[in-house]
């Protein structure tokens, strides 16, 4: 068996909606599920032979694993809060917390006037585990409102607005994907790595990815044990969402140890359950299939063992539809299975940085401070764009004016919409170049050149542009907004606002002289 590891970095908003309803609020996951990778490679599925088809997308031999956010330069795919762990209310998860299967209440004397606690579970969240200590990882999301549209009409339709939450530009995921056969990583790595599209809207401006090789640690199973009143124990750390069918096809809630791959029974009392249902989308047949009903990510099972289990025969992947990410457990994980007094962990939060520390302070706290955050962000940098627009409209609309660039501006912002970086954008419009074949002539009888094929630099219209320098004028805005120090790369952003406003400068100019 071998095993790929990927990162996948989003190059514009991704949409992976936790429910199927059509209505109602519309949350996103906080992931990106294995089945989407599949559904990349499955993309090109009449390209495999019949065997590779089976052993790819059938037989549960290839199995492509969940993404899971992680923090910049992350050195460990990071996994989702264990469901066992619990603290105190009024108090924060890395002041003090404790491990429900080893907690009594009966025994905590802690709270006011010596009763027990008030405890929470923990139960959102991503952490980059070390031992002892762990990272918190941010998932962030964005929000917009859209509108459907009347294309009778020409504009949106009326009582027809929808909000859509997803994952937001610039995060950076981790995956890995197990292959039992190891002839066939080559062909899945060259499927997978690339510019690719995943979720909701993929035809708009949604859904755009890039894959591409990473390398990272991650959390191993063992066959450790621990004990409580004389009887052994282990711990089954759910790192993927879990289907289970029991004996009659049925979709069960209450898997038996055995699903779990050990011998014993699970002791329903120490574990902690938490249960999803979505219905999958099948875009062969262009509706969704049957519901699923399994355990959620983060739940945690202890199996009290008739059996002590070895290394080997503990599987990475247990129950059903496995190809798709489902069933990824951790055996023995140490953090669930040590614990001080009374279930007490010294379980280790990172605090972030001084450099990482933004100057609204206040508006950190809560998800809704820090959705605040970003809008103020974000509303700041579109001033910023606003304001640089505007000085260029000022200052070199007479000198786009002497000839007719108005189609060309409509172009740019096309190419601009499609391109994600600074230097995506400079390659397209400027730097791009292609080895053409040409005659031998007596003075150069060379039979191939390099020529320029950007969109400015080659066509008719470039001596209009290299005229008095307008290519470089150009040219320098993208980079002054692309090397934004305060706001990041702009690029994008204000092309698309200045293809815009300079398009519809020339075509009132032109109106007027009619």
């Amino acid at each position: 068996m071998t095993t790929l590891q990927f990162k996948c970095k989003l190059l514009s908003d991704v949409i992976l909606n936790q429910r199927a309803a059509t209505e109602g609020n519309q949350e996103s996951l906080t992931f990106i599920p294995g089945n989407s990778f599949l559904g990349i490679v499955a993309k090109d599925y009449m390209s495999f032979p019949i065997k590779e088809q089976t052993e790819i997308f059938h037989s549960g031999h290839v199995r492509f694993g969940d993404a899971h956010p992680a923090s910049k330069d992350a050195k460990t795919r990071s996994l989702h809060i264990p469901a066992s762990l619990f603290y105190p209310k009024l108090k924060s998860l890395g002041e003090e917390s404790y491990i429900h299967h080893f907690y009594s209440r009966s025994d905590d004397k802690n709270g006011t006037k010596g009763q027990p606690q008030q405890l929470k579970q923990c139960r959102e969240g991503y952490y980059e585990f070390e031992g002892n200590k762990a990272n918190a990882v941010e998932c962030l999301k964005s929000f917009a409102i859209k509108s459907a549209y009347d294309r009778t009409l020409r504009k949106s339709k009326d009582s027809q607005m929808f909000g859509y939450e997803g994952l937001e530009k610039g995060s950076e995921f981790y995956f890995s994907v197990e292959i039992d056969d190891e002839a066939l990583a080559p062909v899945i790595e060259e499927k997978l790595i690339g510019r690719k599209h995943v979720g909701r809207s993929k035809t708009a401006q949604y859904g755009l990815i890039e894959i591409t090789k990473a390398s990272f640690q991650e959390i191993p199973s063992a066959a450790s044990q621990f004990s409580i009143n004389g009887n052994s124990y282990i711990t089954v750390y759910a790192d993927g969402r879990l289907i289970f069918l029991d004996e009659t096809g049925t979709p069960t809630f209450q898997p038996t140890a055995q699903m779990l791959g050990l011998n014993g029974e699970i002791d329903w009392e120490k574990s902690q359950i938490r249960t999803f249902q979505y219905a999958p989308w099948n875009g062969k047949r262009q509706t969704r299939d049957a519901d699923r009903v399994g355990i959620e990510k983060g739940s945690v099972f202890v199996v009290k063992l008739h059996e002590p289990p070895t290394g080997s025969q503990l599987p990475s992947y247990v129950g059903n539809y496995k190809n798709e990410g489902f069933g990824k457990v951790i055996y023995g994980w140490n953090l669930l299975q040590k614990a001080g007094e009374n279930g007490q962990t010294n379980l280790c939060l990172s605090q972030k940085t001084k450099a990482q520390a933004t100057e609204t302070r206040a508006l950190e706290g809560t998800p809704l401070l820090a959705f605040l955050a970003r809008k103020k962000h974000k509303s700041s940098s579109s001033v910023y764009i606003y304001e640089q627009v505007n000085h260029f409209v000022k200052m070199y609309k007479p000198l786009f004016s002497q000839g007719k660039f108005s189609a060309q501006w409509g172009a740019i912002r096309s190419i601009a919409l499609q391109r994600a970086t600074m230097n995506e954008i400079l390659l397209e419009l400027f730097d791009k170049k292609e080895l053409q074949k040409r005659e031998p002539s007596p003075t150069d009888p060379r039979t191939e050149v390099i020529e320029s094929i950007g969109y400015i630099t080659h066509g008719i219209k470039a001596k209009d542009w290299k005229a008095k320098q307008r290519d470089r004028i150009l040219r320098e805005f993208i980079e002054q907004m692309g090397n934004n120090q305060e706001y990041g790369d702009l690029s994008q952003r204000a092309l698309v606002n200045l293809a815009s406003e300079m398009a519809k400068k020339q075509q009132s100019n032109a109106d007027n002289k009619i």
